[in-house]
């Protein structure tokens, strides 16, 4: 399947169309992932929080926001990563909190129309020991 990279602008166009979001954090010591609702203020992901438990939770984190759109039959599809650092921003309306994430590094990869739809399965090396890590898509 061939995954492309996209440029820091066609993220950000991609990241101003969406109203939801996932934000991957640590939370006592493990891996969680969270579903939010964000809006794109200047470059920088604003995500709205329920609770002011998780503002206050991701407050200080490097944390990773991804919104993606992954394609259906022979349409494109996208995906694209914001990782930076989460800082609590104020008390929002109705209990809700806001937590801004900076746009340090995005990165964006999209699959053109007509991709085949599973990725190939990569030949079986006959030393896994040996294999080099690959770069993170």
């Amino acid at each position: 399947m061939g995954l492309y990279e996209m440029a820091r602008g066609d993220c950000l166009h991609l990241l101003r169309q969406g109203s939801i979001g996932r934000v991957a954090f640590t939370a006592r010591a493990l891996p969680a992932i969270r579903s939010l609702p964000y809006e794109l203020v200047g470059e920088d992901v604003v995500v709205q929080t329920r609770s002011g438990r998780l503002a206050q939770r991701l407050d200080g984190q490097v944390v990773a926001f991804a919104v993606d759109e992954p394609g259906i039959g022979s349409e494109a599809g996208w995906s694209v990563m914001v990782r930076g650092l989460a800082a609590r921003l104020l008390d929002g309306d109705a209990g809700s909190d806001l937590v801004r994430i900076d746009s340090r590094l995005i990165t964006g990869r999209w699959v053109p129309p007509g991709a085949p739809a599973q990725p190939q399965a990569e030949p079986a090396m006959s030393e896994p020991s040996r294999r080099l890590p690959r770069e993170p898509c």
